[in-house]
């Protein structure tokens, strides 16, 4: 059996409700995953960043060791042209830094690449839920009595 359409002006206003509360719930986590990658996106901007000052430093200068956002340990940089990456469910690779700033790089373009196909289907989303509303108006409106003279 083929799946049929039916038009918006065709629901009841009950139906419409119902239909725009969960257009507006997946709207939301669409916009919350949007959130969740443009922070992984940021990650590996900051990761990028962080191995092209790599370059700049030698081996053998100390520095500070971030072991959480606010708490440091001193060390001494031993390598410079080579960095562990996790490329993602717990494996690490090491690879120079070149190779690791073009794996961020490529990583950051698919994010964004998702970031926008999210940004469109937010969008396709909202669209629907002004029509929705307009004719939810529109059903109430004529649901009203006209008023006496």
């Amino acid at each position: 059996m083929a799946d049929q359409q039916i038009g918006v002006g065709d629901l009841s206003l009950q139906e419409l409700k119902q239909y725009l509360s969960a257009l507006e719930e997946e709207i939301k986590q669409l916009s919350e995953h949007h959130g969740a990658l443009k922070q992984g996106r940021e990650r590996y901007q900051d990761s990028r960043a962080t191995l092209e000052g790599l370059e700049e430093c030698s081996s053998g200068e100390q520095m500070m060791i971030p072991l959480t956002q606010s708490m440091y340990v001193p060390g001494t940089l031993k390598e410079t042209k080579q960095a562990i990456i996790e490329v993602g469910a717990g494996y690490y690779i090491k690879m120079s830094t070149e190779k690791a700033k073009d794996f961020m790089k490529r990583k950051m373009e698919g994010l964004t690449e998702t970031m926008n196909k999210i940004e469109k289907a937010v969008q396709v989303k909202r669209q629907q839920a002004e029509v929705m509303q307009m004719t939810a108006r529109q059903k109430m409106a004529a649901s009203q009595p006209p008023p006496s003279k």
